[in-house]
């Protein structure tokens, strides 16, 4: 299971198996009471405007964009959409039609970036306009089509109620997604593909899903939009954006939070202005992540954070400073063995490309009782400035002066 959670592509099932169990477990709905069945149908709109409105405020337009299609589409399967427009109600091959738009448009959707979305607005209006259209001016065209088995589906099993062309549609537009959650390994991708897999399943079953477990799955899908939204906004307040390590805020919540004896180590990276000031801020981002890296891989309940700037701070709950350095110093090892490829030429320089050592001095305190955690920092920062006054690369504890 820990493979799966950690895999790019595995963890992209995890949203699809909670849809997957939403709809296996819908017909138990049935079981509330009569008035929350009157108004279960409701939920998915409910939702739309919560998730639509976090977009808007997250700037994460691509969420509430998602929602919106899902919304029009549970408004489909569920004959709302017919009350507003009747002439719609009238037209059977609908379903299948917005369907396979949708798959198009998730797709579209799910490769532009958040901020890049105006041009694909109108590239989304115009293939609707062409779908319509041929709906309109050539109707047997668009039924030859929904009726073409391309090669490989002539016998499909009898599970799958969906017309071969549009089941091609969805499967091209789920392998996309797939290959996109492999390349950028972010959440929305994750939940996009599970917005995708929702409107395939309800299509599939629409001949014989009831109202009440059309709400369900579609709530849902809006759900795992919301909790990505939520999980976007943890990560701004809570994680640096270009290390990846938690921040600042988390630090200072983490260590409210703890109870008993802890080490505290305070690191910085020998030399930073120089490589801003030779190699350009870009070298100094690579620097930073660098260090990063090396530091997401400490042992045991240890923990990272950037603290700011070049510095950055290791939590070990549990230890004192003896037991700590042996930790620390593997890190400050493992750092000074690195090579960071320069990925452009020092300032001045026409080499292409070369490499240079990093390296981290460290300072050590610990808080055995007594002390507040910003006591145990301002320790920690002391023992860093005789590290750096020492020699640089090296760790310094408290206790050792």
């Amino acid at each position: 299971m820990r493979a799966i959670i950690h895999n790019p592509l595995g963890n992209s099932l995890l949203p699809l198996l909670g849809l997957a169990t939403a709809y296996t477990l819908a017909p138990f709905s049935r079981q509330l009471p009569g008035q929350v069945l009157l108004q279960l149908p409701l939920l998915p709109y409910f939702l739309t405007f919560a998730v639509v409105a976090l977009g808007l405020l997250y700037r994460r337009p691509r969420s509430g964009l998602f929602a919106l299609l899902l919304a029009l589409y549970y408004a489909t399967l569920t004959g709302d959409i017919g009350k507003l427009w009747p002439a719609l109600a009238r037209q059977p091959e609908l379903p299948t039609l917005l369907g396979a738009w949708l798959a198009l448009a998730m797709l579209l959707l799910a490769l532009f970036h958040e901020h890049h979305l105006r041009p694909l607005l109108g590239l989304l209006v115009l293939l609707a306009a062409l779908l319509a259209g041929s709906h309109a001016y050539a109707p047997a065209l668009l039924q030859g089509l929904l009726a073409a088995k391309p090669p490989g589906t002539e016998q499909l099993p009898a599970w799958i109620n969906l017309p071969p062309v549009v089941l091609l549609i969805f499967a091209s537009s789920a392998g996309g997604m797939l290959l996109l959650i492999a390349l950028r390994q972010q959440v929305f991708e994750r939940l996009f593909l599970a917005c995708l897999f929702t409107v395939a399943l309800a299509l599939n079953q629409s001949a014989s899903t009831s109202a009440q477990d059309l709400a369900v799955l579609f709530g849902l899908a809006q759900i795992l939009l919301l909790a990505g939204l939520l999980h976007h906004a943890y990560v701004i307040a809570y994680r640096d954006e270009l290390t990846g390590l938690p921040g600042r805020r988390a630090l200072n919540e983490a260590l409210s939070r703890l109870r008993g004896p802890y080490a505290l180590a305070m690191l910085d990276v020998d030399h930073f202005k120089k490589f801003n000031d030779r190699h350009g801020h870009d070298v100094g981002d690579q620097v930073l992540r660098l260090v990063a890296s090396k530091m997401r891989r400490l042992p045991g309940r240890a923990r990272a954070y950037r603290y700011g700037g070049e510095e950055f701070c290791v939590v070990l709950p549990g230890r004192e400073s003896a037991k700590a350095q042996a930790v620390l110093e593997d890190l400050r090892a493992t750092i000074a063995e690195s090579r960071l490829v320069l990925r452009q030429a020092p300032r001045g320089k026409s080499r292409k490309q070369g490499t240079a050592r990093v390296t981290i001095s460290i300072g050590l305190a610990d808080n055995t009782g007594g002390q507040t955690s910003e006591s145990v920092i301002k320790t920690a920062d002391q023992a860093l400035y005789r590290a750096k006054k020492n020699g640089r690369n090296r760790v310094c504890s408290a206790r050792s002066g």
